[in-house]
């Protein structure tokens, strides 16, 4: 089991992927099933969502946890149940998520400003869509539409001039 570093009072740019190579976020409710898990666990365990995208077969997120929860705690519970609800959904039974996800820390304006970018640049670069305003599962919506009908996105107290 890889070990994660944690540090108090920071935000994290997570991938997680899916097992056996499913692809099964080209399903709109298994993104939905995804996005209310999201929703639900950030009232629970009070964390913030600082972006997201929800690619076919994997999902990146920025989030910054609370002192009721770390990254370990928010993602076993967001994977643990977004995995019950779309493999009944489904109708299937199994692993849905890999068992592990890459964390990394942001540690500044710049290094938020780099992730983010990421994240919303990942639908063109995967060749999803061609205009990144026509990707539905992606802050992308919220940052630059100002559309938060699927999800509210908190922003961060980062300069993005701070080295």
């Amino acid at each position: 089991m890889i070990k994660h570093l944690q540090l108090p009072g920071c935000a994290y740019f997570i991938t997680t992927r899916l097992t056996d190579k499913l692809s099964i976020f080209t399903d709109e409710q298994c993104c939905k099933i995804l996005l209310n898990d999201l929703y639900f666990y950030r009232k629970e365990l009070e964390y913030l969502i600082y972006g997201y995208v929800i690619m076919p077969d994997h999902f990146h997120w920025i989030v910054h946890p609370s002192a009721k929860a770390d990254i370990p705690s928010i993602m076993n519970k967001v994977k643990g149940h977004s995995s019950f609800e779309i493999n009944k959904y489904l109708s299937r039974t199994g692993q849905l998520w890999q068992k592990s996800y890459h964390d990394h820390i942001i540690r500044n304006g710049l290094d938020f400003e780099e992730k983010i970018n990421y994240i919303h640049k990942n639908p063109y670069k995967a060749g999803l869509v061609e205009d990144l305003k026509n990707y539905k599962y992606s802050s992308f919506q919220n940052y630059h539409l100002g559309d938060e009908s699927l999800i509210k996105i908190d922003i961060p107290n980062y300069s993005i001039n701070s080295r």
